[in-house]
């Protein structure tokens, strides 16, 4: 079989080609990027045909990847070859709903059928992976392609000589075996290396989140010992102020009490000097006087009559009565006076006891005032690290302005599908007095006909968030850390410290992939968006089949939030194994951010795991509108598609025009590009933008992505916009 010329249509990058090969060995080399995969692969796909996939991506993964830029899914081509000398005419057009093959013998212009799939019973029965290695020679560092040609052409004249071909091929395959080992053991050698550098980066990182899980159990240490101080001081100064005030009444009571007793005015006599006090004077001089004159009474008469001794006794009797009783009520006068005194010691205790309490208040007082300080100190501090820690976690901005091009929070630059406005305009609103339905049937059963999976087989949520918050309530509850990319949604580490669930973050490689080998290790569970969010980058589902194999027995979560806009979904892979969960929302490709709807599919069990945590606190988690809105949106398939291709057509445009303007990034899949310029700060760059009511995003940390800017897909005429400013913001 000889092929004599390829027409190209349309297949991958390459539109409108004609080549011719000439008898013999043709030989195609070049630089990277030039072609050479696509022409062999367009070979491949012509002679052997291109497999049917699942859903929508209806293109095997092999030809996926060179869907044709301008006219996506749909391929065109055409062959002319010999067979035994015989010419044949072979014409091929796939697009993913319909198929047309036409198959010529030139000779005679018979028309020939053509059975889909591959013609290679007309190749003899060669198969595609024989014919692969028959007309294909892969390319590789060793050897040039004009020094391959040269190798070739050298065998071909000894062959034709014939003596010393087989030496001759002996040497080369000699020479590159050797090249092949020394090859072999280069690339060992920088696998060995970069294995080390991210055995050095993993260690250094695991080193950085302990210090920083050391500095929080710190600050929580720190701050239930303030706490518990508080609350010790708050109940000593409570229990101190309170004796303070019992002391306090029982003096005012004691006070009262002496206002209204009744030998008060005694007590406060007894406490006169001896002058103010004329009675007991007077009695006291009395009782001496009568003494003194009975005994001079007695010294005059010196024979007194009977009746004047008689007389003069009664008296003397009466005088040491009369002193008898002012002795007496001097004495009591004094227990009186000694009592009072007792009372106002007392009183002056109380006061100094009260004195001291009111020392020990002020003294815990300064104590806590301090503490406060300190709290204030260290809640500084934590306030600074959580600062830093959270800087990227915010959303994007949500201007008011309405003139201003908004490309910074990933949403569909086109409204709804018109089924949507429908469903708004012919809503009863007397049926929101209603509970919805706690199932959510409706939008179940067309997301499940949709995905042509089981309504069993799905979850309803308020948005992508909300169902991955429930995902890890429900099965991420081992002391093994979950797996998730460095760079990727802010919220998965959120999620994770508030629900408490340990976690490590695996550093994506310099290009911002994923790599499947780092997630070969013992995890909890890992959870990954598809394709990755902020850099859009795409995993291939043999990638992600490779993760899931290498974790039978954890929860995989395929978080595919951007898998519309060119990417080939997981989903199969639910049918393969049991612990694979994906999980897709309404925001992006079908306009209904506003409107908070997510999803997940699984296996049934899995749903009703989940569906099991969401009833035990919430069965009413979707109101009656967004039901209905989300049902008519998914039913609406052919405006689903036509929004997505608008938006891959505008994506691929604007790639096209960054690159021209310096601008570096990756192969993003998703309605974003995630870019940087090597000669502009991306802060600078940013804020340049927003000056002129343009908004992308930008991201503070980690620190590898500051310069990067994401800029979401909109219209055709707000790209054209955008690309205007850079053009004159770079001066091209």
């Amino acid at each position: 079989m000889q092929i004599k010329e390829a027409i190209i249509g349309q297949f991958g990058k390459l539109q409108n080609r004609q080549i011719s090969f000439e008898p013999g060995i043709n030989v195609i080399y070049g630089e990277n990027e030039a072609g050479k995969t696509t022409l062999h692969d367009f070979l491949l796909a012509m002679f052997f045909g291109m497999e049917k996939g699942r859903g929508r991506n209806t293109l095997n993964s092999i030809y996926k990847k060179h869907e044709p830029w301008h006219a996506p899914s749909y391929y065109s081509g055409a062959l002319r070859f010999l067979v035994d000398e015989k010419p044949f005419y072979l014409e091929r057009n796939f697009y993913y709903k319909d198929k047309k093959d036409i198959l010529k013998n030139e000779a005679d212009g018979e028309e020939l059928s053509v059975v889909y799939g591959d013609l290679s019973m007309l190749l003899g029965g060669i198969d595609k992976e024989t014919f692969g290695n028959t007309y294909d020679i892969p390319q590789t560092g060793a050897v040039t392609g004009k020094e391959l040609a040269d190798i070739l052409s050298e065998y071909l004249s000894n062959a034709a000589e014939g003596g010393g071909a087989n030496i001759q091929v002996q040497k080369a395959k000699a020479a590159l075996t050797a090249r092949k080992k020394e090859l072999a053991q280069e690339v060992r050698i920088i696998h060995e290396q970069k294995n080390e550098d991210i055995r050095q980066l993993i260690v250094e990182k695991d080193l950085l989140e302990r210090d920083a899980r050391g500095l929080h159990a710190n600050i929580a240490d720190a701050e239930r010992e303030i706490n518990q101080l508080k609350r010790v001081r708050v109940e000593e100064i409570g229990e101190k102020r309170k004796r303070l005030s019992e002391q306090k009444r029982q003096q005012a009571d004691r006070r009262e009490r002496q206002e209204n007793a009744p030998h008060k005015r005694e007590i406060d006599g007894a406490m006169q000097p001896e002058k103010e006090h004329p009675d007991r004077m007077a009695g006291i001089g009395i009782c001496a006087s009568a003494l003194l004159v009975n005994i001079a009474v007695h010294y005059v008469t010196s024979y007194p009559s009977r009746l004047f001794f008689i007389l003069q006794a009664v008296f003397f009797a009466g005088m040491i009565l009369c002193g008898l009783y002012v002795g007496i009520r001097y004495a009591v006068e004094q227990a009186k006076k000694e009592a009072y005194m007792s009372a106002q010691k007392s009183d002056i205790e109380g006061v100094t006891q009260e004195t001291y309490a009111d020392a020990g208040l002020r003294q815990a007082e300064r104590m806590l005032l301090s503490l406060k300080e300190s709290l204030s100190e260290k809640e500084t501090r934590r306030y600074n690290i959580m600062q830093d820690m959270e800087e990227a976690k915010q959303p994007g901005e949500q201007p008011k302005k309405s003139q201003i091009i908004k490309l910074n929070t990933n949403e569909n630059p086109y409204p709804p599908a018109p089924g949507v406005k429908e469903a708004l305009a012919y809503f009863h609103t007397d049926d929101l007095r209603l509970y919805p339905d706690p199932v959510v049937t409706d939008l179940v059963d067309g997301i499940a006909q949709f995905y042509q999976v089981d309504s069993s087989q799905v979850f309803v949520g308020v948005g992508s968030d909300d169902v991955l918050a429930m995902l890890f309530m429900t099965f991420f509850n081992s002391k093994k850390p979950i797996l998730f990319p460095d760079i990727t949604y802010s919220f998965y580490d959120v999620w994770a410290e508030m629900l408490r669930i340990p976690y490590t973050q695996i550093p994506l490689d310099d290009a911002f992939r994923l790599n499947p080998s780092d997630y070969k290790c013992e995890n909890g569970g890992i959870v990954f968006p598809n394709p990755n969010a902020p850099t859009g980058e795409l995993l291939p589902v043999s990638a992600i089949e490779e993760i899931i194999q290498a974790n039978p027995d954890v929860i995989v979560i395929v978080d595919e939030a951007y898998i519309d806009f060119g990417g080939e979904s997981a989903l199969p892979l639910i049918d393969k194994y049991d612990n694979v969960i994906v999980v897709q929302t309404f925001s992006k490709s079908r306009s209904l951010a506003g409107s908070r709807i997510g999803f997940a599919i699984s296996n049934p069990t899995l749903i009703k795991y989940l569906n099991d945590v969401k009833y035990s606190f919430n069965s009413y988690t979707m109101d009656r509108i967004t039901i209905a809105l989300g049902t008519a949106s998914i039913r609406d398939r052919a405006y689903f598609e036509q929004t997505t291709e608008k938006i891959i057509k505008t994506r691929e445009w604007t790639k096209e025009q960054l690159r021209a303007l310096g601008f570096v990034f990756g192969d993003s899949k998703s309605n974003f590009i995630f870019a940087m310029h090597p000669d502009v700060s991306g802060v600078e760059l940013f804020e340049a933008l927003k000056k002129n009511d343009i908004y992308v995003r930008h991201f503070g940390k980690p620190a590898r992505i500051n310069e990067y800017l994401r800029i979401t897909i909109g219209t055709d005429e707000q790209m054209h916009k955008l690309i205007d400013f850079l053009k004159k913001y770079l001066n091209k």
